[in-house]
């Protein structure tokens, strides 16, 4: 089940982070909180093309639009976005391969169907729609320190559930890992599609 629609992220090098904190705060995002120096964790690892151990985050929300979660890392990789998102409002574009696949691991999430490519993926917490648009295109593999947008991540209630549900249906989940971020302590896995997206997931500890 889905609890909440947590936030986007996107990845930026080091060296742009000031850059990229300012071209959000300037079209209204504030930010919540910031932890730096975070060990990336052994089941995010193989979803890095760089050997990063670490990074730092920043969290930010704007009224009415998606938080989004900048990671900022020493080594970063530019390449063509999977995730296409204006900075406002409610709704983001995800880039696919093949958009069948991509529908039946939204669904294995919890995510609701509007229409042919369309999903809801609001949680029973909150209080605004997350409409994603699936639009099929030549995407590259998905990585976790590719620049800009990377990934969804959605609070679910239940790791072993979630985990059971998504690899029913055939696709990859990692193990969970747990970890302490701004004072919670959570566990966090990724959900992996066929042709490589990345979907973020966290639950309790």
């Amino acid at each position: 089940m889905v609890i909440r629609f947590d936030h986007l992220t996107y990845v930026c090098n080091k060296t742009e982070l000031e850059y990229t904190l300012s071209k959000f705060t300037s079209i209204g995002y504030r930010e919540v909180f910031r932890e730096e120096c975070i060990p990336n964790i052994p089941p995010k690892k193989p979803l890095l093309k760089h050997p990063n151990e670490k990074h730092s985050l920043f969290f930010l929300e704007k009224d009415n639009s998606i938080p989004i979660e900048v990671i900022s890392y020493e080594l970063t990789t530019h390449s063509p976005q999977m995730i296409e998102f204006a900075s406002e409002g409610c709704s983001f574009t995800y880039n696919t391969r093949d958009v069948e696949y991509l529908k039946l691991l939204f669904e294995s999430i919890g995510f609701k169907r509007i229409d042919e490519q369309t999903y809801n993926a609001k949680g029973v917490l909150d209080k605004n729609d997350s409409i994603i648009n699936i639009k099929e295109a030549v995407n590259p593999s998905a990585l976790l320190d590719n620049e800009g947008f990377t990934c969804p991540t959605i609070f679910v209630d239940s790791y072993v559930k979630t985990k059971a549900k998504v690899e029913e249906n055939g696709f990859t989940c990692t193990e969970s890992y747990p970890i302490v971020i701004n004072g919670r302590d959570l566990k966090i896995f990724f959900a992996i599609g066929k042709t490589n997206e990345i979907i973020e997931l966290i639950s309790n500890k």
